[in-house]
Formats: structure tokens, sequence, C-alpha cells
């Protein structure tokens, strides 16, 4: 298993930095992953027989579920989910559909999961659901996946649609689906181009603490998701600097390990002329990305283009 090879060499890495295998020693250490790794086979074990059972058995679907998503193996994890939405028309269904939708949408394929999330909860057929106790507060998760792969696929029509279902969803059960109804809106404001509505609602859903947390295994980074949008909903408002700059910050405040931030930062510093605070920005990436090449390349252009005035960037010297 190519990912669990992968998992275990970056697990060494991370115990020897940090000389925990030098303390345990290297037979103490194998041995306990294989305590640890046994234990876990037999818990799926577990899951499996559960799954076969009758009832309602969601941990053993979400425990299944998680590990295969960990695994990376998203065929089998479609499968189950699909699997379970065909046994089983209950409230937990939605966790199998939200898992679902969203392995589609990180394969790249939106249109599937727009099928799928039409099919469990139909934009002109949802109210059954409700009346039948299938539906609580997080079917906010799946109509936001749903949104997600309409503005992929640029559906302004059924975004349309969409967005009047969260609507009577809302305004007839009571519910509360924020902070999923906030990027419900602020998809269906971007495609509509109105960058500034789209704006005030991703800013809004970074205020949920379930928003601004790290992700968990497989789950979305919202926080990523939030910020990369009102980057680009500022691309059609074009407002004023100080407006992107924040957004940056506050994505450098909320994943200060990440050197994602910082390498957009400085590209976009460099895009405003800001040579030097583009440097900058670009030496504070390479010390949480090491030697990478986009962020070493990124650094280089900065220095260059922070030269030209003295006549000391690559294309005077050339020239001499």
């Amino acid at each position: 298993d190519p990912v669990a090879i992968r998992g275990k060499r970056q697990f060494d890495s991370l115990l020897k930095e940090y000389r925990i295998i030098a303390q345990l020693g290297t037979t103490t250490y194998d041995s306990r992953l294989a305590d640890i790794r046994a234990q876990v086979e037999r818990a799926l074990e577990f899951y499996r027989r559960s799954l076969a059972a009758e009832g309602t058995p969601v941990a053993a679907y979400r425990g299944l579920a998680f590990a295969l998503g960990q695994g990376e193996r998203n065929d089998d994890l479609i499968a189950l989910s699909e699997i379970y939405l065909r046994r089983f028309e209950h409230l937990y269904s939605l966790d199998a559909a939200y898992s679902a939708a969203v392995t589609h949408l990180k394969a790249g394929r939106p249109a599937a999961a727009v099928e799928l999330c039409e099919r469990v909860l139909p934009v002109e057929g949802w109210r059954p659901a409700w009346e039948e106790n299938r539906m609580d507060s997080r079917v906010g998760r799946l109509l936001a996946v749903h949104a997600r792969a309409l503005y992929q696929l640029r559906d302004r029509v059924r975004m349309d649609a969409l967005f009047g279902q969260l609507e009577e969803i809302e305004d007839t059960t009571g519910l509360d689906l924020n902070p999923d109804a906030h990027m419900v809106r602020a998809l269906h404001a971007l495609l509509a181009e109105k960058p500034w509505d789209a704006d005030s609602e991703l800013a809004a859903s970074l205020y949920a603490p379930a928003n601004r947390r790290p992700p968990v295994g497989g789950e979305i980074d919202r926080a990523r998701e939030a910020i990369v949008l009102r980057l680009e909903a500022a691309k059609q408002s074009n407002p004023a600097r100080d407006h992107s700059l924040g957004i940056y910050d506050l994505w450098i405040e909320l994943r200060p390990t990440d050197p994602e931030p910082h390498l957009l930062r400085a590209r976009f510093l460099l895009s405003e002329g800001l040579a030097d605070q583009a440097a900058v920005a670009a030496l504070s990436a390479r010390e949480l990305a090491g030697n990478d090449d986009d962020v070493l390349w990124t650094y280089v252009e900065a220095r260059n283009a922070s030269c030209v005035h003295s006549g000391q960037d690559a294309n005077s010297l050339l020239e001499l």
C-alpha cells in the first residue's frame, strides 16, 4: 500500500526529528507500531460486522469511512457510502451523502457530486426528508458541497435554484445552517458577479470555530477555501491593497505553519510593485517550506525586482 508506506516514512521522520525513536529503541518502536496496527485492523473488522447488521450502524459507517479516507481509498469510500445510502433512509444518511459528494469533488468530478446531492436532497422534493425526521442542521454541509460543485461547473441556473432551496429550508424548518449557509450564499454571489456580497458572507463564515480550526484527516480546509474565495472576490471588486493584504494576514494567523499564504502574499506584493516586502514574505515562506522551488524562485524574482532602480538587477548586470 503506497499510501501506508508514505505515511510510515513521514511518521518515522517526525519521530526521528524529536528523538522519540532513540528514546524507545528500534525494537520497541516497531513492536508498538505492530500492536497499534493490529488494534486498528480489529476495530475495522468490528465496523464491517456492525454494518452488516440491522438498525442504524452510524458509528460503524463513520469509523470505516474515516479509515478509507485516511488511506486515500476514494473509490472504496464512494462505494461504501452509496451502499449505505441504498440500505438506509434515516437522519444519519446525510453523513454518507456528504462523504461521497466531497470525495467526488476532490477527485475533480463536480458533475458527479451534483448528481448525488440532487438525488439525496432534490431541490424541489426535500420536504419528505424533513417530515420524516431525516434532516437536521447537518443538511447545510450537503447544500454547501452542492454549491461548491455548481460553482466549479459555473452553472448559474442550478445555483439560483439551490439558493432558493436554502432559503426555503431555513424559512420552513427554522434550522440554523450557518456557517454552511454563508458558503452557499457566497458562491451564489460570486456567480452573480456580486463580489462584495460574497466577501461579506465569506468573512462571516470565518467567525465559526469549526471553520477556523485546522482540518482533520481528509476534511476540507474551510478556512483556506473561504480565504481563497475572498481573494477571488477581491479580483472582481478591485478593492484597496490593504483589503487584500488583510485577507492574507488572516490566513497566516489561522494557519501559522502553512507556507502557502506567505508565498501567495509575496506574489501579490510583487504584482503591486512592492519588491522588498515581497522578498520578506518569500523568506517567511522559505522558513516553513524549506528549499521549495516555487518559494525560491519567488524570492529570487522579488530580490531581482528590488534591484532594478539601482541597476543591479540581472538584466542590467548582463548588459555591462
